[in-house]
């Protein structure tokens, strides 16, 4: 036999951690073992072997000198070699056996019916025999599982051995734990319960035995135990020795195998068999804790980044509690996801290990108040504990299975300081984005500063970005995210848990940095009926917000926004008398999933136009057609007059500019694409020179055309004209007499470059 038993020597701990399959223990006796079992009818087969058996420790240093001793106390970590437990033989002897009682070994002798009865000799030789002691210096009584059910795996490199006959001979494997010395408890263990007839006698007699089962849900193995009175053995506290006697061998009579044919038999000669024994209670099964950093940092020549990178420092711990007992345990970086740093439980020298036991783990399943992770600095000599941020595991509770990865999504600001928020593994989340194009309206900085966001209203036009936030509630509470500005992008970015369909983001912006009921100022309820118009990327976009407009003295207005792209309306007020629009402001509306929402309109600086964003392609239809409203700007409520372009609608063809051609007090007129206007009021040239002329017309050309078309008279004074082709570049006008029936006397005529505005002015 080769026995190969290192398997620790595998043990690469971040490997095992990204993979979310590492189990410790306090006590794990791990004997992987690379053996040959000659199946054959001699009396002993001679295997080869130069082994090393380990036991794992967890928090357990041995003490040598007592004789295999486990001291279970806090605060180390240790791995113990075992290889002087062997004989120091390079030839072992491991038989086929059979027993009833994991106490005497009955072994079948060459050529014959009858049996040895086995001795002390055959330790580690025809079947494993491991003695150790458990010395609990704790309080606490612990109940010992096995870690898992799959304690052997059978390979061979015979073709003729079918996965079949493997399974077969894994489960004729048989494990014996007895624990104490004078009222001894002894359990024979199979992966499956199983049933069959052992031999007894030297004669040949058998006794129906009964093992225990390890698999489909047994209350001996700890990952499906439900039963604390069931368990493979218990140590006592308070300094007590617990002598635990484990032996291991291939039962002969189990009775699939006895029921193979003789050559299925000689198949298996020379398969390996790989054993891999784990025991572990409540307390000794550590986990490993993740914490994936998917927070966006604020901090000025820092954003975008991770939070817990903004100080090197600082770090990262995991602070729990039971009872009065306190631990701070650290934490460390290892090789970061694509969008998150990764932070893991580590020792006080900083190695990645798994530090929180299960115990622990349930506990702050059902008490999650007593834990929470936080950044920034910890004396352990001390106690003192400096948390520049900190993310409570409220809820939801930590996660059952193999992974504890927490989520940080986000730090707050607000009234108990920078709290964190994130969610544990089992959520599903993803990036948002949020892209401003709400025209500011506010009292103080009414068109001081030309077109603007709303987040953009900052002292100094600066990006507020500490004053967007994403949440699943319209008040504020701790289940936000913090977004950050991309400028790179023109959005907000943040991470949150992903939506279900009759779930709504809120998008929440706020007058200061931090979050809060009352600095809420305009907030927008993002409808997941609206469909997202890129199914890799959410971004939503902020059209406008309802309410007075004026952002400083009103708080939650109601914001309007859309999934769909956007483009940018413009109203023009240049045909019309601007001395009217001192004390005014326009709002525009449009139809967003079937229902019609207006929004403000920002003047564009030094232009009679003003602009605002609407979702894409409105306004194109009779139906969806976009409409411009105007109210006073010192009592932000609604004058008469409203620009309704339904009826012009289809004319629009993509324009982005609609031209006001009269303030009427009931309903205004407008239209889209004016290209020019022809002013005569100065010196009241047209009223002075040419009013008296009768059937008078003003006419255009385009080009120096010989063809002239007839303007629409604006006011006595101006006149106006459609859109042209975008080659057209100047205009010709003439003010022509029609004296009589086809007489047609051109006045007088102006030529008119494009390139110098859509104005031309007569002034003589």
């Amino acid at each position: 036999m080769k026995v190969i038993i290192d398997k620790l020597r595998n043990y690469n701990l971040t490997e095992k951690l990204f993979k979310g399959k590492n189990k410790n223990s306090i006590l794990s006796i791990v004997a992987l073992v690379e053996c040959i079992i000659l199946l054959c009818i001699t009396t002993f087969s001679w295997i080869e072997s130069s082994s090393s058996l380990k036991i794992k420790g967890e928090d357990l240093p041995i003490n040598s000198n007592i004789n295999y001793r486990f001291d279970v106390k806090d605060g180390a970590t240790n791995m113990v070699d075992l290889s002087t437990y062997f004989r120091p033989t390079a030839l072992y002897q491991l038989a086929q056996a059979s027993t009833p009682d994991a106490k005497n070994f009955y072994f079948k002798k060459d050529g014959a019916a009858t049996y040895r009865l086995g001795d002390t000799t055959d330790y580690n030789t025809s079947y494993y025999n491991i003695d150790f002691q458990v010395h609990n210096e704790t309080a606490k009584s612990y109940n010992y599982y096995f870690n898992k059910a799959d304690i052997f795996d059978v390979t061979s490199d015979n073709p003729d051995v079918t996965d079949e006959m493997l399974v077969i001979a894994e489960k004729a494997m048989r494990v014996s734990v007895t624990a104490g010395t004078t009222s001894s408890n002894t359990r024979i263990y199979s992966i499956d319960s199983k049933t069959y007839n052992a031999v007894n006698t030297k004669a040949g007699g058998t006794k129906s035995i009964t093992s225990t089962g390890l698999s489909n849900g047994s209350e001996y193995n700890y990952q499906t135990n439900t039963n604390a009175n069931l368990f493979v053995f218990s140590t006592t506290g308070g300094g007590d020795d617990t002598k635990v006697n484990v032996k291991i061998w291939f039962e002969e009579k189990d009775a699939q195998f006895a029921a193979l044919t003789a050559a299925q038999k000689t198949a298996l000669l020379g398969c390996t068999v790989k054993i891999n024994l784990q025991f572990v209670n409540a307390a000794s099964n550590f986990q490993t804790f993740f914490f994936d950093d998917y927070t966006f940092s604020t901090k000025e020549g820092f954003e975008g980044h991770h939070v817990t990178q903004e100080d090197q420092t600082k770090s990262l711990y995991f602070y729990y509690k039971e009872g009065t007992t306190i631990s701070v345990v650290p934490m460390t970086t290892i090789d970061s996801q694509t969008e998150a740093t990764r932070w893991v439980t580590a020792s006080d020298e900083g190695e990645a290990t798994p530090r929180i036991s299960d115990d622990m783990r349930k506990h702050l399943a059902t008490n999650p108040a007593d834990g929470y992770f936080f950044y920034g600095t910890y004396n352990a000599g001390t106690g003192v504990k400096n948390e520049q941020y900190k993310w409570p595991i409220t809820a939801p509770a930590v996660n059952d299975g193999d992974v504890y990865i927490f989520k940080a999504l986000s730090v707050l600001k607000n009234n108990t300081g920078n709290v964190g928020y994130g969610v544990w593994d089992d959520t599903d989340i993803e990036l948002f984005q949020f892209k401003d194009q709400t025209s500011s309206a506010t009292d103080e900085d009414y068109n001081a500063y030309g077109y603007q966001f709303i987040t953009r209203a900052g002292e100094n036009r600066e990006i507020t970005q500490n004053r967007l936030y994403l949440s699943d509630s319209t008040t504020a509470s701790a289940k936000a995210t913090r977004m950050y500005y991309d400028a790179a992008t023109d959005t907000f970015k943040g991470y949150f848990e992903v939506f279900e369909d009759n779930e709504t983001p809120i998008y929440s912006f706020t007058s200061t940095d931090s979050y809060t009921d009352t600095t809420i100022k305009v907030q927008w309820t993002a409808s997941n009926s609206e469909s997202y118009y890129d199914d890799d990327v959410k971004i939503y976009t902020a059209l406008g917000y309802e309410g007075t407009g004026l952002v400083s003295s009103q708080s939650k207005a109601a914001g309007v926004g859309t999934w769909m792209q956007t483009e940018q309306i413009l109203f023009s007020t240049e045909l019309v008398d601007a001395s009217m629009n001192k004390d005014l402001r326009y709002k525009v509306s449009a139809i967003i999933n079937g229902t019609r929402r207006y929004y403000y309109m920002t003047k564009h600086k030094n232009a009679l136009t003003w602009g605002a964003f609407v979702p894409k392609d409105s306004g194109t239809t009779t139906s969806n057609y976009i409409s411009f409203q105007r109210f006073s700007r010192l009592t932000s409520t609604s004058n008469a007059g409203t620009w309704n372009s339904g009826t012009a609608a289809v004319a629009r063809n993509g324009s982005s500019i609609f031209y006001a051609t009269d303030m009427a007090a009931t309903t205004s007129l407008g239209q889209w694409h004016i290209a020019v206007v022809v002013d005569g009021s100065a010196d009241n040239v047209v009223n002075d020179v040419l009013s008296s002329v009768e059937n008078s017309k003003l006419e255009y050309s385009v080009d120096g055309g010989t063809t002239y078309f007839e303007m629409n008279e604006l006011d006595n004074y101006r006149w106006y004209t459609n859109d042209f082709d975008s080659t057209v570049t100047t205009i010709n006008y003439r003010w022509t007499a029609y004296t009589g029936p086809g007489v047609n006397e051109a006045v007088f005529t102006y030529g008119h470059d494009l390139a110098n505005g859509i104005y031309f002015n007569i002034t003589e």
